[in-house]
């Protein structure tokens, strides 16, 4: 009659040898398996990373493609504001009611709406303020700033958008976005400047 494996356990016991080889092989399952276990983890992450990688580099792109459009408008729109205000106090002085008040409300009424503008103005052919959309500053001489002197040195410059400066008036930073006026002679009459507010841009 066989014998059941407790009763052969109990007759003939397994010798020390035996025992360590048993643990010997367990251990190394056990390791073999974390070892395993930790090769496919490692895997996973890699994974996982690359995915998030290749998801943040396609969004990087497209909010950098969005804030260009963004930029590209923001830009059309104040070089159409310009151009308003340069037909807009035209026609004032051809219909003789140009002033520094007729001027003021027509410059404060082309900012109005646009949270990117501060404020917008006219150089006379000198580099002064003639026309301003803010009060007080009439007269104040800008003719050494860049946005104005590129006019001189280089007569065909139309739109123009400058580096931030700090402003004479305010003290705040401002970036400069100007077109000149010109008579029909292409000599300078002037130079209408838009005050671009930097912190839109963040």
């Amino acid at each position: 009659m066989l014998l059941q494996a407790p009763e052969l356990l109990a007759r003939h016991p397994p010798s020390r040898d035996a025992l360590r080889s048993v643990q010997r092989r367990v251990w190394a399952a056990a390791a073999s398996f974390i070892v395993l276990s930790g090769i496919l983890v490692a895997l996973a992450l890699l994974d996982v990373r690359s995915q998030a990688l290749a998801s943040g580099d396609k969004l990087g792109e497209s909010l950098a493609q969005v804030v260009e459009e963004q930029t590209s408008r923001t830009v059309q729109t104040i070089d159409q504001q310009l151009q308003l205000a340069v037909s807009g106090i035209a026609q004032l002085q051809s219909e003789g009611n140009l002033s520094e008040a007729s001027a003021h409300a027509l410059l404060r009424e082309q900012i109005q709406g646009l949270p990117f503008l501060r404020a917008l103005w006219m150089l006379d052919a000198r580099g002064r303020i003639v026309y301003d959309s803010d009060l007080g500053n009439i007269g104040v001489d800008l003719s050494d700033r860049t946005y104005f002197q590129i006019y001189k040195t280089l007569p065909q410059t139309a739109f123009h958008v400058g580096v931030p400066v700090r402003s004479r008036t305010t003290g705040t930073w401002l970036i400069s976005a100007t077109r000149p006026v010109r008579r029909a002679d292409g000599s300078l009459v002037g130079v209408v400047v838009a005050a671009v507010e930097p912190p839109y841009f963040d």
